[in-house]
């Protein structure tokens, strides 16, 4: 796809990102999902005139990845949806004075936009408990790296944090 930077990063279990950078690119295209098993995917379209070129890029790696995966079992194909384009949103350390954030998710959409708000995202955990275990860690590690008057309330409620999450591991099986 000639002057368009393309790829793919795997997430959970069979979901991937898909990523097309380029000039000229427009995320108002149409999803190829169907949304019901059994149902044959839908085609990409674009739904405002800027998007054709990104429709049409979509369509090719539709046809090219269903060609390389024909054969394939027991997945052959797939689908996508949520096109869009690099949302313009402020920096989270950029609106909270210059605190800087970390992101403990399983789910890759909370994980795409925390990276989009320039948190750093933490690998994925496993399950509820291995998220607990993340935040304790890192809540003191932040705990101790916070030691400037001005942010003593966020000290504060990470303390508050901590004595919560003592009590919800405590409930955990």
């Amino acid at each position: 796809m000639p002057g368009v930077e393309l790829f793919l990063e795997p997430e959970k279990e069979y979901r991937f990102v898909f990523v097309l950078r380029g000039e000229g690119l427009d995320g108002h295209v149409s999803d190829t999902d169907p949304q019901a098993v059994g149902k044959n995917a839908h085609i990409a379209e674009a739904q405002k005139p800027e998007a054709e070129k990104m429709a049409e890029l979509v369509r090719e790696f539709v046809r090219q990845g269903n060609e390389i995966l024909k054969n394939e079992h027991p997945a052959n194909s797939f689908v996508l949806r949520g096109f869009a384009g690099m949302p313009k949103w402020p920096k989270f350390n950029d609106i909270w004075g210059g605190l800087n954030s970390v992101a403990i998710a399983m789910y890759p959409m909370y994980r795409g936009v925390a990276k989009v708000v320039g948190m750093t995202v933490l690998p994925p955990a496993e399950s509820m408990s291995e998220e607990i275990d993340m935040l304790e860690n890192t809540g003191m590690n932040t705990i101790s790296s916070l030691c400037t008057s001005r942010r003593l309330t966020v000290m504060a409620k990470m303390a508050i944090l901590m004595e919560r999450l003592a009590s919800l591991r405590k409930l955990m099986p």
